[in-house]
């Protein structure tokens, strides 16, 4: 019998990269998963962002964007994707919203416990030379703010969280700056990867104002 010859190497990635594909019901184009948000049906018939695609049943994926969450919704696209009726609750784009907050809080919490992320304008002085990112509150001064990123030089900027976001992580009632270290293992790139993963999926379903991309 002839041994099946293995698949070559842009064969395996080629099908790696489609693997990480899925289909945005709303735009029918194919997107990275990580662009997306998974939705499935509860038993109860509840329309449920499954938002780390861990939960069992057919399911349907939309960009996380606030206009195509917008257009499934209207078009009752869910209903006829997942084939059979599904309640959406009143308000379901500000409660993902919600969610995708609290994700993101969680987020910068755990990379603050483990040194990952530093708080306050002091530290991040200190810290200037080992910064890979800085997270500016959206209230905060633009003069200090502009003088504080020509300082540290990061590879990226978000200026669009919310003061009380950021204050959260911090056990505070409101912050204006936190920095991101740069990684020194695989673990940390993969927490700070996944950090702006959180922070690209609630900016476009809150519609906040687009970060600086990395440089």
């Amino acid at each position: 019998m002839m041994k099946r010859a293995a698949p070559s190497l842009e064969h395996r990635e080629a099908a790696a990269q489609a693997a990480s594909l899925r289909r945005c019901l709303a735009t029918g184009q194919s997107f990275e998963k990580e662009n997306l948000i998974r939705f499935v049906a509860s038993p109860e018939g509840e329309l449920v962002a499954d938002i780390y695609g861990r939960l069992g049943g057919r399911g349907a994926w939309v960009k996380a964007e606030k206009q195509h969450l917008e257009t499934a919704i209207s078009k009752n696209l869910f209903t006829r994707f997942l084939r059979h009726p599904v309640k959406i609750k009143d308000g379901f784009i500000d409660l993902l919203g919600g969610q995708l907050t609290q994700i993101l809080i969680s987020r910068m919490s755990l990379m603050r416990k483990s040194g990952l992320l530093i708080t306050g304008r002091g530290k991040l002085e200190m810290a200037a030379s080992r910064l890979d990112g800085l997270l500016i509150a959206d209230d905060a001064s633009q003069r200090e703010a502009a003088s504080l990123q020509q300082l540290v030089q990061p590879s990226w900027c978000e200026k669009s969280i919310p003061a009380r976001i950021l204050g959260h992580i911090a056990g505070v009632e409101s912050l204006a700056y936190a920095g991101v270290l740069q990684a020194s293992h695989s673990s940390e790139e993969k927490q700070i990867d996944a950090l702006l993963v959180d922070l690209a999926r609630w900016r476009a379903v809150t519609q906040t104002q687009k970060q600086e991309n990395r440089s």
